[in-house]
């Protein structure tokens, strides 16, 4: 988290070098893992703009229908295509890229939970934001405030500015223009904003002595081997 506030890329090799330690094992399977986190984190923020899409009053039935189904077609298709057991000819080596590793290789079960943490993680967004509206005394209706949030989280992880800041409050004003003025809507976006970094950052402080302590462990490691090539060689002459 600490070092996803500057760049989402940042965190997620921080992250990969975290599970490569923990899990001594290859690079691919490292990152094949936090590429999931990544796919869960891009589909539930989908699957939320669809699913509000979906079910707002004045969207067309067969537009609401066509939403849903598509949405759940492509899920579907997607982990059937990566775990089926059978050969499927010239897309084996598709499937076989080891980014995909952690995707077709997961058991089911962790898969779900996995989906349902991220669900949880995402209504906790529109939960906030939800707050925020209320604390401002400003009119909302929810299931076109749960799709804004996921466009707002969408536009917010753009590599663009640290933690969103900026990218984030003018998504914020456009997004919900009408609600309220601009004037109070910008207060609320920046109040969020720093809501949500020093949250985060606070988080980030409380686990960081972990990966620290991997760090640190890791160098002491490379400087015994240091040490024992020296010796060695030492010997050797």
């Amino acid at each position: 988290f600490l070092l996803s506030l500057l760049h989402y890329t940042a965190g997620a090799a921080a992250l990969s070098w975290l599970l490569l330690r923990r899990m001594q094992t290859s690079l691919a399977v490292a990152l094949s893992a936090v590429f999931l986190i990544a796919l869960l984190d891009m589909g539930s923020v989908i699957g939320l703009a669809a699913l509000a899409a979906a079910v707002l009053p004045d969207t067309d039935a067969a537009l609401r229908g066509g939403l849903l189904a598509g949405l759940a077609l492509a899920v579907v298709s997607g982990f059937v295509f990566l775990r089926a057991p059978k050969q499927l000819g010239p897309l084996d080596p598709l499937r076989a890229l080891p980014v995909l590793r952690a995707a077709r290789t997961i058991r089911t079960a962790w898969l779900f939970e996995l989906v349902c943490l991220r669900i949880v993680f995402v209504a906790s967004y529109v939960t906030l934001t939800a707050a925020l509206f209320r604390a401002f005394d400003v009119e909302f209706e929810l299931i076109a405030l749960a799709m804004k949030v996921a466009l707002l989280l969408a536009i917010s992880a753009l590599p663009i500015a640290a933690a969103g800041i900026g990218t984030a409050q003018l998504a914020f004003v456009t997004l919900f223009r009408g609600s309220a003025p601009e004037a109070e809507l910008l207060s609320m976006s920046i109040l969020l904003s720093l809501g949500l970094t020093f949250a985060r950052a606070l988080l980030g402080l409380l686990f960081s002595r972990e990966l620290v302590r991997d760090v640190v462990a890791h160098q002491s490691s490379m400087r015994a081997e240091r040490t024992r090539s020296s010796r060695d060689d030492s010997r050797r002459r």
